[in-house]
């Protein structure tokens, strides 16, 4: 199940990647919208509603998956302190690759030529239109 929804570091929820009503550990009902996490978008949004986590509450994923309300990008900063993380992930990843352009001197202290090249790597479960189930 995904996300996993924790209020100060008590796991209350594991719902499945399905935006709607769900049932929580305890048995109240928690109301999860998880259609604006996408391998594509800027922002990774997550969307929590429930009189458990004192109503209505929106948080911003990392890239990796992890959210949480203390965090001062992404979260309101309000109590309870609410953490959720994604079991299917990361959503996305970057790397900084080192690409050799040609042969290198022995005798000299130059580096050599290089170039660095950026490549972003999606996790195909994020990305939509194409969401397995």
């Amino acid at each position: 199940m995904s996300p996993e929804i924790r209020i100060n570091n008590n796991v209350i929820a594991r719902v499945p990647d399905e935006t709607g009503v769900h049932k929580t550990l305890s048995g109240a009902t928690i109301y999860v919208d998880v259609g604006q996490i996408d391998a594509d978008a800027k922002r990774q949004i997550i969307i929590l509603e429930s009189d458990e986590i004192g109503g209505r509450k929106k948080l911003g994923l990392t890239h990796q998956g992890i959210g949480n309300s203390k965090d001062r990008k992404r979260g309101d900063g309000k109590d309870p302190e609410i953490s959720v993380s994604l079991l299917n992930r990361p959503i996305r990843t970057t790397h900084n690759d080192r690409i050799d352009d040609g042969q290198h001197n022995e005798w000299s202290t130059e580096e050599g030529p290089f170039h660095w090249e950026r490549r972003t790597v999606k996790n195909p479960y994020w990305v939509r239109g194409r969401r397995q189930k």
